[in-house]
Protein backbone atom coordinates (compact mmCIF):
# COMPACT_ATOMS: atom_id res chain seq x y z
CA UNK A 1 0.00 0.00 0.00
CA UNK A 2 1.12 3.50 -0.83
CA UNK A 3 2.42 5.06 2.66
CA UNK A 4 1.52 8.41 1.64
CA UNK A 5 -2.37 7.77 2.00
CA UNK A 6 -2.15 7.05 5.58
CA UNK A 7 0.45 9.90 6.62
CA UNK A 8 -1.25 12.24 9.15
CA UNK A 9 -3.73 9.98 10.09
CA UNK A 10 -5.14 7.52 12.86
CA UNK A 11 -5.96 4.72 13.79
CA UNK A 12 -6.69 2.09 16.36
CA UNK A 13 -5.03 -0.26 15.89
CA UNK A 14 -1.30 -1.18 14.83
CA UNK A 15 -0.52 -4.65 14.57
CA UNK A 16 3.39 -5.74 13.88
CA UNK A 17 3.55 -8.90 12.04
CA UNK A 18 2.16 -10.53 8.97
CA UNK A 19 1.48 -14.43 10.02
CA UNK A 20 -1.17 -16.06 10.30
CA UNK A 21 -1.40 -14.43 14.26
CA UNK A 22 -1.56 -11.13 12.53
CA UNK A 23 -3.65 -11.18 9.81
CA UNK A 24 -6.42 -13.03 11.88
CA UNK A 25 -6.32 -10.23 14.50
CA UNK A 26 -6.45 -7.58 11.81
CA UNK A 27 -9.57 -9.27 10.12
CA UNK A 28 -11.07 -9.74 13.73
CA UNK A 29 -10.55 -6.20 14.61
CA UNK A 30 -11.63 -4.82 11.37
CA UNK A 31 -15.01 -7.15 11.65
CA UNK A 32 -15.35 -5.21 15.32
CA UNK A 33 -15.68 -1.87 13.29
CA UNK A 34 -12.10 -1.02 14.45
CA UNK A 35 -9.37 1.01 12.19
CA UNK A 36 -7.01 -1.41 11.43
CA UNK A 37 -3.08 -1.41 10.08
CA UNK A 38 -0.63 -4.12 9.60
CA UNK A 39 2.70 -3.92 8.86
CA UNK A 40 5.23 -6.63 8.19
CA UNK A 41 9.04 -5.97 7.67
CA UNK A 42 8.98 -9.04 4.59
CA UNK A 43 6.13 -10.59 2.73
CA UNK A 44 2.98 -12.10 4.42
CA UNK A 45 3.63 -15.69 6.00
CA UNK A 46 7.59 -15.03 6.13
CA UNK A 47 8.75 -16.79 9.29
CA UNK A 48 6.43 -19.76 11.27
CA UNK A 49 2.97 -19.41 9.38
CA UNK A 50 4.46 -21.01 6.29
CA UNK A 51 7.10 -23.82 8.10
CA UNK A 52 4.81 -25.92 9.69
CA UNK A 53 3.83 -29.35 9.24
CA UNK A 54 1.07 -27.95 6.80
CA UNK A 55 -1.69 -29.77 9.32
CA UNK A 56 -4.82 -28.52 10.71
CA UNK A 57 -5.76 -30.81 13.59
CA UNK A 58 -5.92 -31.17 17.35
CA UNK A 59 -2.84 -33.45 17.60
CA UNK A 60 -2.50 -36.54 19.18
CA UNK A 61 0.92 -35.84 21.26
CA UNK A 62 -1.45 -32.75 22.67
CA UNK A 63 -4.14 -35.64 23.42
CA UNK A 64 -0.89 -37.23 25.11
CA UNK A 65 -0.23 -35.07 27.58
CA UNK A 66 -3.29 -34.08 28.61
CA UNK A 67 -4.82 -30.89 26.84
CA UNK A 68 -8.24 -32.00 26.55
CA UNK A 69 -9.24 -28.20 26.63
CA UNK A 70 -7.09 -26.97 23.78
CA UNK A 71 -7.48 -30.87 21.60
CA UNK A 72 -11.47 -30.09 21.49
CA UNK A 73 -11.34 -26.36 20.28
CA UNK A 74 -8.87 -27.16 17.66
CA UNK A 75 -11.14 -30.32 16.44
CA UNK A 76 -13.70 -27.74 16.57
CA UNK A 77 -11.79 -25.31 14.41
CA UNK A 78 -10.62 -27.84 12.09
CA UNK A 79 -14.07 -28.65 10.79
CA UNK A 80 -14.97 -24.78 10.65
CA UNK A 81 -11.84 -24.39 8.11
CA UNK A 82 -13.14 -26.68 6.20
CA UNK A 83 -16.07 -24.64 5.72
CA UNK A 84 -14.44 -21.59 5.26
CA UNK A 85 -11.70 -22.52 3.13
CA UNK A 86 -12.15 -26.12 2.05
CA UNK A 87 -9.84 -25.63 -1.53
CA UNK A 88 -7.01 -24.71 1.34
CA UNK A 89 -7.91 -26.92 3.86
CA UNK A 90 -9.47 -30.33 3.43
CA UNK A 91 -9.71 -33.88 5.33
CA UNK A 92 -6.83 -36.16 4.36
CA UNK A 93 -6.55 -40.01 5.55
CA UNK A 94 -3.53 -40.05 7.93
CA UNK A 95 -2.55 -43.91 8.62
CA UNK A 96 -1.24 -45.30 11.94
CA UNK A 97 0.75 -48.78 11.21
CA UNK A 98 1.58 -50.29 14.31
CA UNK A 99 3.33 -53.82 15.30
CA UNK A 100 6.17 -52.41 13.18
CA UNK A 101 8.83 -52.40 16.70
CA UNK A 102 7.13 -49.14 17.59
CA UNK A 103 8.05 -48.37 21.17
CA UNK A 104 5.22 -50.29 23.69
CA UNK A 105 3.63 -46.81 24.79
CA UNK A 106 2.95 -45.71 21.23
CA UNK A 107 1.62 -48.93 20.46
CA UNK A 108 -0.83 -48.84 23.92
CA UNK A 109 -2.14 -45.25 23.37
CA UNK A 110 -2.11 -44.66 19.60
CA UNK A 111 -5.53 -47.04 19.24
CA UNK A 112 -7.07 -45.70 22.47
CA UNK A 113 -6.06 -41.80 21.41
CA UNK A 114 -7.56 -41.93 17.78
CA UNK A 115 -10.94 -43.31 19.64
CA UNK A 116 -10.92 -40.45 21.55
CA UNK A 117 -9.62 -37.73 19.26
CA UNK A 118 -12.83 -38.83 16.90
CA UNK A 119 -15.19 -38.63 20.23
CA UNK A 120 -13.71 -35.19 20.94
CA UNK A 121 -14.29 -34.06 17.40
CA UNK A 122 -18.18 -35.19 17.19
CA UNK A 123 -19.43 -36.89 13.77
CA UNK A 124 -21.04 -33.30 12.05
CA UNK A 125 -19.75 -34.85 8.42
CA UNK A 126 -15.79 -35.61 9.63
CA UNK A 127 -14.65 -38.77 8.60
CA UNK A 128 -14.54 -41.34 11.51
CA UNK A 129 -11.58 -43.24 11.56
CA UNK A 130 -11.64 -46.83 10.51
CA UNK A 131 -9.46 -50.27 9.69
CA UNK A 132 -8.19 -50.82 6.15
CA UNK A 133 -6.56 -53.44 4.34
CA UNK A 134 -2.65 -53.47 3.44
CA UNK A 135 -3.43 -53.17 0.05
CA UNK A 136 -5.38 -50.22 0.27
CA UNK A 137 -2.50 -48.53 2.65
CA UNK A 138 -0.09 -49.36 0.13
CA UNK A 139 -2.24 -47.65 -2.88
CA UNK A 140 -2.73 -44.58 -0.53
CA UNK A 141 1.07 -44.75 0.44
CA UNK A 142 3.47 -46.12 -2.15
CA UNK A 143 5.97 -48.03 -0.36
CA UNK A 144 4.87 -47.40 2.99
CA UNK A 145 6.56 -50.03 5.25
CA UNK A 146 3.76 -51.91 6.81
CA UNK A 147 5.23 -54.65 9.24
CA UNK A 148 3.18 -57.92 9.91
CA UNK A 149 -0.14 -56.42 10.79
CA UNK A 150 -3.34 -57.81 8.17
CA UNK A 151 -5.28 -54.31 8.20
CA UNK A 152 -4.20 -50.84 9.12
CA UNK A 153 -5.70 -47.77 11.45
CA UNK A 154 -6.58 -44.59 9.57
CA UNK A 155 -8.39 -41.34 10.83
CA UNK A 156 -8.64 -38.39 9.38
CA UNK A 157 -6.89 -34.99 10.15
CA UNK A 158 -6.80 -31.66 8.17
CA UNK A 159 -4.13 -31.07 5.76
CA UNK A 160 -3.71 -27.30 4.52
CA UNK A 161 -1.37 -25.05 2.87
CA UNK A 162 -0.39 -23.00 5.64
CA UNK A 163 1.48 -20.06 3.66
CA UNK A 164 -2.04 -19.52 1.62
CA UNK A 165 -4.78 -19.92 4.38
CA UNK A 166 -2.57 -16.85 5.86
CA UNK A 167 -2.73 -14.94 2.73
CA UNK A 168 -6.02 -15.25 1.90
CA UNK A 169 -6.85 -14.93 5.77
CA UNK A 170 -5.07 -11.66 4.99
CA UNK A 171 -7.22 -10.69 2.01
CA UNK A 172 -10.57 -11.33 4.06
CA UNK A 173 -9.01 -8.82 6.59
CA UNK A 174 -8.74 -6.13 3.83
CA UNK A 175 -12.01 -7.00 2.48
CA UNK A 176 -13.09 -6.22 5.74
CA UNK A 177 -11.67 -3.07 5.97
CA UNK A 178 -7.85 -3.46 7.20
CA UNK A 179 -4.74 -2.26 5.80
CA UNK A 180 -2.00 -4.45 4.94
CA UNK A 181 1.35 -2.85 4.48
CA UNK A 182 4.27 -5.58 3.71
CA UNK A 183 8.20 -4.84 3.34
CA UNK A 184 7.11 -2.16 5.73
CA UNK A 185 7.98 -1.61 9.40
CA UNK A 186 7.56 0.89 12.67
CA UNK A 187 10.79 2.97 13.01
CA UNK A 188 10.02 4.83 15.70
CA UNK A 189 7.01 5.37 18.28
CA UNK A 190 6.11 8.24 20.90
CA UNK A 191 3.70 9.53 22.98
CA UNK A 192 1.19 11.88 21.23
CA UNK A 193 -2.27 13.66 22.11
CA UNK A 194 -4.54 10.97 22.19
CA UNK A 195 -2.76 8.01 21.23
CA UNK A 196 1.13 7.44 20.14
CA UNK A 197 2.74 8.77 16.66
CA UNK A 198 4.01 5.57 14.84
CA UNK A 199 6.54 6.55 12.31
CA UNK A 200 6.41 3.90 9.44
CA UNK A 201 9.10 3.32 6.78
CA UNK A 202 8.52 1.44 3.26
CA UNK A 203 11.54 -1.05 2.54
CA UNK A 204 11.15 -0.75 -0.92
CA UNK A 205 10.87 2.79 -1.66
CA UNK A 206 12.09 4.39 1.36
CA UNK A 207 8.98 6.43 1.93
CA UNK A 208 7.90 7.56 5.58
CA UNK A 209 4.32 8.05 7.23
CA UNK A 210 3.37 9.30 10.66
CA UNK A 211 0.19 7.97 12.60
CA UNK A 212 -1.58 7.87 15.42
CA UNK A 213 -2.77 4.70 16.58
CA UNK A 214 -4.23 3.90 20.10
CA UNK A 215 -2.73 0.51 20.73
CA UNK A 216 -0.55 -2.09 18.83
CA UNK A 217 -0.40 -5.97 19.27
CA UNK A 218 3.41 -7.38 19.05
CA UNK A 219 2.42 -10.70 16.79
CA UNK A 220 5.64 -11.09 15.56
CA UNK A 221 6.23 -14.96 16.47
CA UNK A 222 9.68 -16.22 17.36
CA UNK A 223 9.89 -12.07 17.18
CA UNK A 224 8.09 -11.34 20.01
CA UNK A 225 10.99 -10.52 22.99
CA UNK A 226 13.31 -8.98 19.86
CA UNK A 227 10.47 -6.74 19.11
CA UNK A 228 9.32 -5.47 22.78
CA UNK A 229 12.91 -4.99 23.43
CA UNK A 230 13.17 -3.23 20.24
CA UNK A 231 10.92 -0.48 21.30
CA UNK A 232 11.93 -0.67 25.70
CA UNK A 233 8.98 -2.75 26.06
CA UNK A 234 8.86 -5.52 29.36
CA UNK A 235 12.53 -4.57 30.62
CA UNK A 236 14.11 -7.49 29.11
CA UNK A 237 11.61 -10.33 30.94
CA UNK A 238 11.13 -12.96 27.96
CA UNK A 239 7.97 -14.29 27.30
CA UNK A 240 9.13 -16.65 24.55
CA UNK A 241 11.02 -19.95 24.70
CA UNK A 242 11.44 -20.56 20.85
CA UNK A 243 11.69 -24.00 19.63
CA UNK A 244 12.79 -25.35 16.21
CA UNK A 245 10.89 -27.57 14.30
CA UNK A 246 12.66 -28.56 10.51
CA UNK A 247 11.03 -30.71 7.84
CA UNK A 248 12.30 -31.85 4.38
CA UNK A 249 10.36 -32.19 0.94
CA UNK A 250 10.57 -34.51 -1.53
CA UNK A 251 8.92 -35.40 -4.92
CA UNK A 252 7.18 -38.35 -4.14
CA UNK A 253 3.93 -38.57 -4.02
CA UNK A 254 1.35 -39.99 -1.63
CA UNK A 255 -1.97 -39.43 -1.17
CA UNK A 256 -2.17 -40.04 2.42
CA UNK A 257 -0.09 -38.50 5.20
CA UNK A 258 1.37 -41.07 7.69
CA UNK A 259 2.34 -41.02 11.73
CA UNK A 260 5.09 -42.99 12.82
CA UNK A 261 8.12 -43.19 15.71
CA UNK A 262 11.05 -42.28 14.86
CA UNK A 263 13.13 -45.76 15.10
CA UNK A 264 15.95 -43.53 17.16
CA UNK A 265 14.02 -41.94 19.97
CA UNK A 266 10.29 -42.87 18.90
CA UNK A 267 9.46 -39.37 18.84
CA UNK A 268 6.37 -39.44 16.48
CA UNK A 269 6.95 -37.81 12.70
CA UNK A 270 4.71 -36.52 10.23
CA UNK A 271 4.68 -37.74 6.47
CA UNK A 272 2.49 -35.16 5.27
CA UNK A 273 1.32 -35.05 1.36
CA UNK A 274 1.56 -31.86 -0.80
CA UNK A 275 0.77 -30.63 -4.07
CA UNK A 276 4.13 -30.84 -5.06
CA UNK A 277 4.93 -34.67 -3.38
CA UNK A 278 5.63 -34.65 0.23
CA UNK A 279 7.07 -33.22 3.75
CA UNK A 280 8.71 -35.63 6.22
CA UNK A 281 8.51 -33.47 9.63
CA UNK A 282 9.36 -32.59 12.58
CA UNK A 283 11.90 -32.26 15.06
CA UNK A 284 11.61 -30.02 18.73
CA UNK A 285 14.97 -28.30 19.74
CA UNK A 286 15.01 -25.51 21.60
CA UNK A 287 16.56 -22.67 19.20
CA UNK A 288 17.19 -19.05 20.89
CA UNK A 289 19.34 -17.74 17.47
CA UNK A 290 17.86 -15.25 15.32
CA UNK A 291 14.59 -16.02 13.77
CA UNK A 292 15.71 -14.42 10.33
CA UNK A 293 18.65 -17.03 9.98
CA UNK A 294 17.07 -20.41 11.72
CA UNK A 295 17.72 -23.43 9.57
CA UNK A 296 17.85 -27.08 10.40
CA UNK A 297 21.11 -28.60 10.81
CA UNK A 298 23.13 -31.36 9.38
CA UNK A 299 22.14 -33.71 12.23
CA UNK A 300 18.30 -32.56 11.73
CA UNK A 301 18.26 -33.83 8.21
CA UNK A 302 19.93 -36.68 8.61
CA UNK A 303 17.48 -37.60 11.61
CA UNK A 304 14.55 -36.86 9.24
CA UNK A 305 16.05 -38.82 6.55
CA UNK A 306 15.97 -41.88 8.98
CA UNK A 307 12.60 -41.18 9.92
CA UNK A 308 11.84 -41.63 5.78
CA UNK A 309 14.37 -44.65 5.28
CA UNK A 310 12.21 -46.41 7.67
CA UNK A 311 8.70 -45.17 7.15
CA UNK A 312 9.28 -45.29 3.16
CA UNK A 313 12.10 -47.52 2.81
CA UNK A 314 11.24 -48.19 -1.07
CA UNK A 315 10.97 -44.00 -1.86
CA UNK A 316 14.67 -43.02 -3.12
CA UNK A 317 13.75 -39.70 -4.28
CA UNK A 318 16.35 -36.97 -2.71
CA UNK A 319 15.14 -34.13 -0.50
CA UNK A 320 14.02 -31.21 -2.67
CA UNK A 321 14.33 -28.50 0.12
CA UNK A 322 14.75 -28.23 3.70
CA UNK A 323 14.00 -25.52 6.28
CA UNK A 324 13.06 -24.94 9.41
CA UNK A 325 10.82 -23.13 11.11
CA UNK A 326 10.44 -21.58 15.10
CA UNK A 327 7.47 -22.40 17.52
CA UNK A 328 6.79 -19.60 19.79
CA UNK A 329 6.27 -21.08 22.82
CA UNK A 330 5.30 -19.88 25.93
CA UNK A 331 7.86 -19.35 28.32
CA UNK A 332 7.60 -21.76 31.04
CA UNK A 333 9.67 -24.71 32.87
CA UNK A 334 10.26 -27.71 31.33
CA UNK A 335 11.71 -29.39 27.88
CA UNK A 336 10.18 -27.33 25.43
CA UNK A 337 8.40 -30.64 23.88
CA UNK A 338 6.47 -30.57 27.01
CA UNK A 339 5.44 -26.99 26.80
CA UNK A 340 1.30 -26.04 26.04
CA UNK A 341 0.80 -24.98 23.14
CA UNK A 342 -2.08 -22.77 24.13
CA UNK A 343 -1.77 -19.24 23.75
CA UNK A 344 -0.88 -15.91 26.06
CA UNK A 345 -2.00 -12.40 25.90
CA UNK A 346 0.46 -10.09 27.84
CA UNK A 347 -0.59 -6.42 28.09
CA UNK A 348 2.42 -4.24 29.04
CA UNK A 349 2.60 0.11 28.21
CA UNK A 350 3.84 1.64 24.83
CA UNK A 351 4.26 5.36 25.69
CA UNK A 352 1.03 5.44 27.24
CA UNK A 353 -0.88 2.98 25.06
CA UNK A 354 -1.19 -0.78 25.57
CA UNK A 355 0.68 -3.45 23.79
CA UNK A 356 -0.30 -6.86 23.81
CA UNK A 357 1.99 -9.33 22.87
CA UNK A 358 0.34 -12.73 21.66
CA UNK A 359 2.32 -15.78 22.52
CA UNK A 360 2.32 -19.47 21.92
CA UNK A 361 -0.57 -20.98 20.16
CA UNK A 362 -0.99 -23.10 16.92
CA UNK A 363 -2.00 -22.49 13.24
CA UNK A 364 -5.14 -24.28 13.25
CA UNK A 365 -6.23 -21.61 16.18
CA UNK A 366 -5.59 -18.68 14.32
CA UNK A 367 -9.28 -17.62 14.66
CA UNK A 368 -9.40 -18.22 18.32
CA UNK A 369 -6.40 -16.41 18.61
CA UNK A 370 -7.39 -13.80 16.49
CA UNK A 371 -10.64 -13.19 18.13
CA UNK A 372 -9.19 -13.51 21.64
CA UNK A 373 -6.39 -10.90 20.75
CA UNK A 374 -9.20 -8.35 19.40
CA UNK A 375 -11.13 -8.65 22.73
CA UNK A 376 -7.98 -8.36 24.85
CA UNK A 377 -7.35 -4.85 22.80
CA UNK A 378 -10.68 -3.71 23.05
CA UNK A 379 -11.33 -3.83 26.73
CA UNK A 380 -8.43 -1.40 26.81
CA UNK A 381 -9.15 1.15 24.16
CA UNK A 382 -13.06 0.82 24.41
CA UNK A 383 -15.30 0.32 22.09
CA UNK A 384 -14.78 0.31 18.16
CA UNK A 385 -15.79 3.27 15.95
CA UNK A 386 -17.66 1.78 13.54
CA UNK A 387 -20.27 -1.22 13.43
CA UNK A 388 -19.66 -4.74 14.27
CA UNK A 389 -20.42 -7.52 11.42
CA UNK A 390 -20.35 -11.00 11.86
CA UNK A 391 -18.07 -13.65 10.65
CA UNK A 392 -18.23 -14.26 7.00
CA UNK A 393 -19.25 -17.82 5.56
CA UNK A 394 -15.80 -17.98 3.49
CA UNK A 395 -12.82 -16.89 3.43
CA UNK A 396 -11.55 -15.54 -0.37
CA UNK A 397 -12.41 -18.36 -3.09
CA UNK A 398 -13.79 -20.56 -0.21
CA UNK A 399 -17.40 -20.20 -1.60
CA UNK A 400 -16.62 -23.40 -4.35
CA UNK A 401 -19.47 -26.05 -4.60
CA UNK A 402 -16.83 -29.06 -5.85
CA UNK A 403 -13.52 -28.76 -6.54
CA UNK A 404 -13.51 -31.78 -8.96
CA UNK A 405 -16.21 -29.66 -10.69
CA UNK A 406 -14.51 -26.57 -11.14
CA UNK A 407 -11.15 -28.32 -12.03
CA UNK A 408 -13.26 -30.12 -14.66
CA UNK A 409 -14.86 -26.81 -16.08
CA UNK A 410 -10.80 -25.43 -16.35
CA UNK A 411 -9.63 -28.60 -17.74
CA UNK A 412 -12.01 -27.87 -20.57
CA UNK A 413 -11.01 -24.47 -21.42
CA UNK A 414 -7.31 -26.32 -22.09
CA UNK A 415 -5.24 -26.80 -18.96
CA UNK A 416 -3.88 -30.14 -18.29
CA UNK A 417 -5.68 -31.31 -15.30
CA UNK A 418 -2.74 -30.78 -13.05
CA UNK A 419 -2.85 -27.01 -14.18
CA UNK A 420 -6.48 -27.07 -12.80
CA UNK A 421 -5.87 -29.21 -9.79
CA UNK A 422 -3.45 -26.62 -8.91
CA UNK A 423 -5.27 -23.12 -9.72
CA UNK A 424 -8.35 -24.69 -7.77
CA UNK A 425 -6.29 -26.06 -4.87
CA UNK A 426 -4.57 -22.25 -4.40
CA UNK A 427 -7.48 -19.81 -5.22
CA UNK A 428 -10.96 -21.83 -4.91
CA UNK A 429 -13.92 -20.30 -6.70
CA UNK A 430 -11.62 -17.27 -7.73
CA UNK A 431 -9.20 -19.47 -10.08
CA UNK A 432 -11.53 -18.87 -13.35
CA UNK A 433 -10.81 -15.25 -12.31
CA UNK A 434 -6.97 -15.34 -12.07
CA UNK A 435 -7.27 -17.40 -15.10
CA UNK A 436 -8.97 -14.74 -16.89
CA UNK A 437 -9.59 -15.21 -20.59
CA UNK A 438 -6.54 -16.17 -22.32
CA UNK A 439 -4.96 -19.82 -21.96
CA UNK A 440 -1.68 -18.93 -19.78
CA UNK A 441 1.63 -20.89 -20.33
CA UNK A 442 3.56 -22.54 -17.89
CA UNK A 443 7.03 -20.42 -16.12
CA UNK A 444 8.85 -23.78 -16.25
CA UNK A 445 9.74 -27.01 -17.61
CA UNK A 446 6.41 -28.52 -15.10
CA UNK A 447 2.58 -28.04 -16.23
CA UNK A 448 2.92 -25.13 -13.16
CA UNK A 449 2.94 -22.51 -11.73
CA UNK A 450 1.16 -20.24 -14.50
CA UNK A 451 1.72 -17.17 -16.51
CA UNK A 452 -1.70 -15.80 -15.55
CA UNK A 453 -0.85 -16.04 -11.89
CA UNK A 454 1.99 -13.30 -12.11
CA UNK A 455 -0.39 -10.75 -13.20
CA UNK A 456 -3.47 -12.19 -10.43
CA UNK A 457 -0.61 -12.31 -7.81
CA UNK A 458 0.90 -8.07 -8.36
CA UNK A 459 -3.01 -7.05 -8.84
CA UNK A 460 -4.66 -8.82 -6.69
CA UNK A 461 -2.69 -10.19 -3.89
CA UNK A 462 -0.21 -7.51 -2.69
CA UNK A 463 2.73 -9.06 -4.18
CA UNK A 464 6.00 -6.40 -4.37
CA UNK A 465 8.63 -8.43 -4.59
CA UNK A 466 9.88 -11.12 -6.89
CA UNK A 467 10.74 -13.04 -3.68
CA UNK A 468 7.20 -12.44 -2.38
CA UNK A 469 5.90 -14.57 -5.58
CA UNK A 470 8.24 -17.27 -5.22
CA UNK A 471 8.28 -17.83 -2.43
CA UNK A 472 4.64 -17.81 -2.24
CA UNK A 473 4.67 -20.96 -4.44
CA UNK A 474 7.68 -22.44 -2.52
CA UNK A 475 9.25 -22.22 -5.84
CA UNK A 476 12.45 -25.10 -4.54
CA UNK A 477 9.79 -27.80 -3.70
CA UNK A 478 8.06 -26.92 -7.03
CA UNK A 479 10.69 -26.80 -9.37
CA UNK A 480 12.44 -30.13 -11.34
CA UNK A 481 15.94 -28.53 -10.70
CA UNK A 482 17.67 -25.65 -9.99
CA UNK A 483 17.77 -25.00 -13.71
CA UNK A 484 14.30 -25.04 -13.64
CA UNK A 485 14.16 -22.90 -10.54
CA UNK A 486 15.98 -20.39 -12.57
CA UNK A 487 13.65 -20.69 -15.49
CA UNK A 488 11.01 -20.00 -13.63
CA UNK A 489 12.38 -16.80 -11.82
CA UNK A 490 13.47 -15.47 -14.68
CA UNK A 491 10.54 -15.42 -16.70
CA UNK A 492 8.07 -14.24 -13.73
CA UNK A 493 10.78 -11.34 -13.32
CA UNK A 494 10.32 -10.77 -16.51
CA UNK A 495 6.55 -10.57 -16.48
CA UNK A 496 6.46 -8.57 -12.79
CA UNK A 497 8.56 -6.16 -14.66
CA UNK A 498 6.31 -5.00 -17.16
CA UNK A 499 3.51 -5.30 -14.23
CA UNK A 500 5.29 -2.97 -11.99
CA UNK A 501 7.40 -1.43 -14.21
CA UNK A 502 10.89 -2.47 -13.43
CA UNK A 503 13.98 -0.70 -14.73
CA UNK A 504 17.21 -2.81 -14.93
CA UNK A 505 18.53 -1.95 -11.79
CA UNK A 506 15.46 -2.80 -9.74
CA UNK A 507 15.38 -5.53 -12.06
CA UNK A 508 19.22 -6.86 -10.68
CA UNK A 509 17.95 -5.98 -7.27
CA UNK A 510 14.69 -8.34 -7.26
CA UNK A 511 17.24 -11.41 -8.38
CA UNK A 512 19.54 -10.38 -5.65
CA UNK A 513 16.83 -10.47 -3.06
CA UNK A 514 15.35 -13.85 -3.92
CA UNK A 515 18.70 -14.94 -4.08
CA UNK A 516 19.50 -14.11 -0.39
CA UNK A 517 15.41 -14.66 0.75
CA UNK A 518 15.76 -18.35 -0.96
CA UNK A 519 18.99 -19.03 0.62
CA UNK A 520 17.73 -18.43 4.14
CA UNK A 521 14.96 -20.21 4.14
CA UNK A 522 16.13 -22.90 2.38
CA UNK A 523 20.04 -23.05 2.01
CA UNK A 524 20.97 -25.68 4.21
CA UNK A 525 19.64 -28.53 1.74
CA UNK A 526 22.16 -27.12 -1.18
CA UNK A 527 24.70 -27.20 1.17
CA UNK A 528 23.86 -30.72 3.02
CA UNK A 529 23.49 -32.93 -0.01
CA UNK A 530 27.00 -30.88 -1.89
CA UNK A 531 28.84 -32.44 2.05
CA UNK A 532 27.59 -35.65 0.81
CA UNK A 533 27.99 -35.95 -2.77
Amino acid sequence: MDLERIDGGRVDVLILGGGITGVATAHALALRGCSVLLVEPRDLAWGTSSRSSRLVHGGLRYLAQGELRLVRQALAERRALARLAPHLVRPTPMLLPLHRGEPWHWRAFAPLGVRAYDLLAGRRGWPPARMITRDQAETLVPGIRLGDEPRVRVFYDGVTDDRRLTIVTALAARDAGARIATRCELMTIVAAEGGARAELRDLLSGQTARVTVRAVVNATGPWVDRTRHRYDVGHGRSLVRPSRGSHLALPHAIDAAVLVPHPRDGRVGFLVPTTTGMIAGTTDIADESDPDTVHPDADEIAYLEELLDDALPGAGDRPRAAWAGLRPLAESAGPTNALSRAARYVVENLEGIPFVSVVGGKLTLHRVMGRDAARTVARRIGGPRGPSRPFPPHLPGGDVATAAGLAARLSARGLAPEQARWLVGRYGSLAESVLGDGRPDPLGAGPVPLTCEVDWAVREEGVRTLSDLLLRWRLPELAADRDDERRIARNALGLMAVHLEFGSARIEREHDRWMRERAAVWGEIDRAVAARS
